[in-house]
């Protein structure tokens, strides 16, 4: 018993439909993913800011403009001081928060070349 002619192209549009289907979903979550990463991104930008301006990193970094004779006399206690102030915790979230965000862009876009046929 030979099965229908029909029957390879059905299976292959329902394989097509169910892939077309879960790429929908995944878009759809990584794009809620990208905007919560987005909203929390100015969260931590502020938090940042706030602990650059209290730790004095911006002030020691301004010595490189305002006294470079100075940094370069004393350059190995101007970088383990700049090192100390930096506010690393922040950074790293700036960090996570921003490469998140980008492979979530990324898996859109790979979804939206998938769902449009786009090369």
């Amino acid at each position: 018993m030979e099965p229908r002619e029909e029957l390879f192209e059905e299976i292959i549009g329902c394989i097509r439909k169910k892939g077309l289907f879960y790429a929908k979903r995944r878009m759809a979550v990584f794009f809620l993913v990208f905007i919560g990463f987005a909203a929390a991104f100015l969260q931590i930008l502020r938090m940042a800011e706030a602990e650059f301006a209290s730790s004095g990193f911006t002030e020691l970094a301004m010595l490189l403009f305002s006294d470079f004779g100075a940094v370069l006399t004393y350059w190995q206690s101007f970088t383990l001081a700049l090192a100390e102030s930096l506010p690393a915790m922040s950074v790293v979230a700036l960090m996570v928060i921003i490469f998140v965000s980008l492979q979530s862009l990324k898996f859109i876009s790979n979804d939206l070349k998938l769902i449009y046929g786009y090369k």
